[in-house]
């Protein structure tokens, strides 16, 4: 009989060649989460991972969205009740080389969890806790509102897929997977005119732009632009957090303008967060080169580096980062890098259109992965098991205390 091991090697080599079936996702994500697991046999599937992606990754950008978007859609909730709270999702610095592989196994129905377990009075303060307050708060979805060149809006929701206006020399129509789209029509744009996608609390929205540009809005996010690029420019203006993956076009540099900072691209993906409550402006690129610049500053950015501007508008460049976090919340995950309990609420909060109020000293740092595609009890069991921390919910109102 094939001993555990040798069988947790064939499944996440099958893995990383994306050949698991649906059984054997099962097998794998249980297999990993069990006490069997040795630390030399960690470090085996590390280098077998590192070696995976040192070669070639496993996905492409494009096969990676939507391999996650079927695993959602297809097991949502399998094993997710029947699983300890020790093993929810939640990856530690120290292994962070598993991420990309734990988030792929929990969208699949499972939860991975490393070296972080709960004591018993914490089990119990959960329990106590779910007994007390039967309210819940549903995530986010598919949710925005077009507001056209007269004035008019859309609330693209509730309106019915296909083409649903003409607006200037571009036809827009909407998917049933939450995009909205501009074709431009062929020949000169007789006229520039100016729309605004708008996400409200707990909406995202994907957006493609006449150039081709994609664009990824989150929760309580706009982006003003002209539904046909004419001249030699291509210019966007935004609000809270957009992630972009710009068509290439050297004739017609593309830049996008927020709170009196400006980025200049010719095609590249980056992400911009500049939610007013927010201490800094992080513009994140995963690919190409950006110039950042607000007033008299400037900072050139290459792939994997983080530009930051404070309210002063003084410009910090970080040239290690890892990006992965920055677009953590397009891929449906929360991703904290030693935040603060003020940080992760303020996420929790746009996400679940919640107002939150902290009582006392919190002094906890987080760091992990919580999926965002669940309701927001899930998210505080997992917040729970790191320390003492107690919430509640009360009419869309959460509450925070010690």
């Amino acid at each position: 009989m094939e001993s555990t091991g040798n069988r947790l090697r064939d499944l996440f080599e099958k893995y990383l060649a994306n050949q698991l079936n649906e059984e054997e996702y099962a097998e794998l994500w249980k297999t990993m989460q069990s006490d069997t697991t040795t630390p030399s046999l960690i470090e085996e599937l590390q280098m077998l991972w590192e070696s995976s992606a040192g070669s070639r990754a496993p996905f492409s950008s494009e096969e990676w969205d939507q391999k996650m978007q079927a695993l959602i859609t297809n097991y949502p909730n399998d094993t997710e009740d029947n699983m300890p709270p020790a093993h929810r999702l939640w990856i530690s610095k120290t292994q962070k080389w598993l991420a990309a592989a734990a988030i792929a196994l929990f969208l699949a129905g499972g939860y991975y969890l490393t070296q972080i377990k709960p004591s018993r009075s914490q089990t119990q303060q959960a329990g106590t806790l779910a007994q007390e307050d039967k309210t819940d708060i549903a995530p986010g979805g598919n949710k925005a509102v077009l507001t056209l060149s007269n004035g008019a809006t859309i609330i693209l929701d509730s309106a019915a897929n296909g083409l649903i206006t003409r607006q200037g020399d571009a036809n827009v129509s909407k998917a049933a997977n939450g995009q909205l789209a501009y074709n431009q029509l062929g020949g000169s744009a007789s006229q520039v005119v100016y729309n605004t996608l708008r996400t409200p609390r707990g909406g995202q929205y994907q957006l493609k732009l006449p150039d081709g540009s994609m664009v990824w809005l989150n929760a309580a996010s706009s982006i003003r632009f002209p539904t046909a690029f004419s001249g030699d420019k291509r210019e966007v203006e935004m609000t809270g957090e957009i992630y972009f993956e710009i068509a290439p076009d050297p004739a017609k540099p593309f830049s996008v303008t927020v709170d009196g900072m400006k980025v200049n691209v010719l095609g590249t993906h980056f992400n911009i967060m500049a939610y007013d409550d927010e201490p800094v402006v992080k513009t994140t690129l995963l690919e190409g080169s950006v110039r950042v610049t607000k007033g008299h500053s400037s900072a050139l950015l290459k792939a994997g580096q983080q530009a930051q501007i404070n309210k002063e508008g003084k410009i910090t460049l970080f040239k290690q980062i890892d990006p992965s976090e920055a677009i953590a919340w397009k891929n449906q995950l929360f991703w904290f890098e030693d935040d603060d309990i003020h940080t992760v609420m303020r996420r929790v909060s746009r996400w679940y259109n919640a107002n939150v109020t902290i009582t006392g000293n919190i002094p906890q740092h987080f760091t992990g992965s919580i999926p965002r595609n669940v309701k927001v009890s899930r998210v505080f069991e997992v917040l729970q098991e790191t320390g003492s921390i107690h919430f509640q919910v009360k009419n869309q109102e959460i509450i925070v205390t010690p």
